[in-house]
């Protein structure tokens, strides 16, 4: 049986690291919203065919939030194929009957659910967003009600859905960065109109290896168990719908960061939901500015960004691109094998760290921090206001 005391201090800390330089943790971005907090995070109505969405950005970089946080994982859908299955076709095991899609549209969709029992920080911050979007003017003219859908009234999971198939957009890349499912290929040719396009910015997934990204295809197991402690990034936005509105998580990444035993729950059925170099002006002349990294890779040296203020600080921690990869600690597992080490990185020589004072079905990914100016240091025993 897994110790949820030992989980619920993995959350803690896991919910509270960044891993690139502009986002923000999902608690953070809440906090600054409180009353006398400068507000790290916007929403801002979109135009054309996003007018009925609200997107938040983030304030510093004008850009959309990527906001993070940590979760056990309960289950999740096929990660190639979601809910969509072909016209004569077997449907996986993981989509229910009542899901399963045989055309393209936005009902298409890979489902990853999270479980919330010991940990409801998700669904707290949620709220805090909920109420926040409802004071933006011009938000919901037509007074349509909350959605009932994930409302916070059953906080036992949380279900993160990504679109298979988008609207086709001028803006989009031309090629895709991977190669996408057969199913997927056979819906887009079999359109009557060419209408929707595989959604080029479907999630990424990671296992967290000896301080390196290694892709889950690639790693040992080559899935998300129940009970995995996992990392996340994701974009945060509102729609409102022909009868609702409802918040929407967008997966960015996912990465698992501790393996574990699991935490069961009954699963839930699940619901019908629906970087180009900037530049700035300098006397006369238009010169480039330093540009970040908008999504993690593969073979990645991880540095852990701690952000932990609740007051709502709105001062971002620098990490200078001269810095030397930390040394990280090596995930102590049987599970890993020498193919899985393959893949990562062998510069360094590590060692596993045990947790202190007792046993755990989890394993641990101790890793340096980047501390930010002024900011305070994470202490695993410190409560979480």
């Amino acid at each position: 049986m897994p110790d949820k005391k030992m989980a619920d201090d993995y959350l803690r800390e896991w919910r509270d690291v960044c891993l690139l330089e502009d986002q923000i943790t999902m608690t953070q971005a809440a906090d600054s919203l409180g009353k006398d907090n400068e507000p790290l995070i916007e929403a801002k109505c979109g135009s054309g065919q996003r007018a009925s969405t609200w997107m938040f950005y983030n304030k510093s970089t004008k850009e959309e939030a990527i906001l993070v946080h940590a979760g056990i994982w309960s289950w999740n859908a096929d990660l190639d194929t979601g809910n969509f299955v072909p016209v004569g076709e077997k449907p996986p095991s993981t989509v229910t009957e009542s899901r399963v899609q045989n055309s393209v549209s936005f009902k298409c969709d890979v489902s990853h659910a999270i479980d919330t029992t010991i940990d409801e920080s998700l669904w707290d911050n949620l709220e805090v967003f909920e109420k926040y979007i409802q004071k933006m003017e011009g938000f919901n003219r037509s007074q349509r009600d909350r959605s009932p859908w994930q409302d916070g009234s059953r906080r036992t999971s949380y279900i993160i859905s990504s679109k298979l198939f988008v609207r086709k957009s001028v803006t989009m890349p031309k090629e895709l960065d991977f190669e996408p499912h057969e199913w997927l290929k056979k819906g887009i040719k079999a359109q009557m109109r060419q209408d929707f396009v595989i959604n080029p910015a479907r999630p990424r997934y990671y296992d967290l290896v000896e301080g390196k990204l290694i892709k889950l295809q690639n790693a040992v197991p080559a899935y998300f168990k129940k009970g995995d402690i996992v990392w996340f990034a994701f974009k945060l936005a509102f729609f409102i719908g022909k009868e609702n509105w409802a918040p929407e998580i967008i997966p960015v990444e996912f990465v698992r960061v501790a393996l574990g035993d699991g935490l069961y729950i009954d699963r839930v059925e699940e619901g019908e939901i629906i970087e180009q170099e900037t530049k700035e002006k300098v006397g006369d002349a238009m010169v480039p500015t330093k540009v970040l990294p908008k999504r993690l890779e593969e073979g990645q040296s991880v540095v852990v960004i701690t952000r932990i203020d609740r007051k709502g600080s709105s001062t971002a921690p620098a990490v200078t691109s001269d810095e030397a990869p930390p040394t990280h600690e090596k995930r102590k597992s049987e599970e890993v094998t020498d193919e899985a080490n393959k893949v990562s990185s062998d510069d360094s020589t590590v060692n596993a760290k045990e947790i202190e004072g007792e046993d755990s079905d989890y394993v641990h990914v101790a890793l340096p921090e980047v501390k930010a100016e002024g900011s305070k240091k994470r202490s695993k025993k410190a409560k979480v206001h």
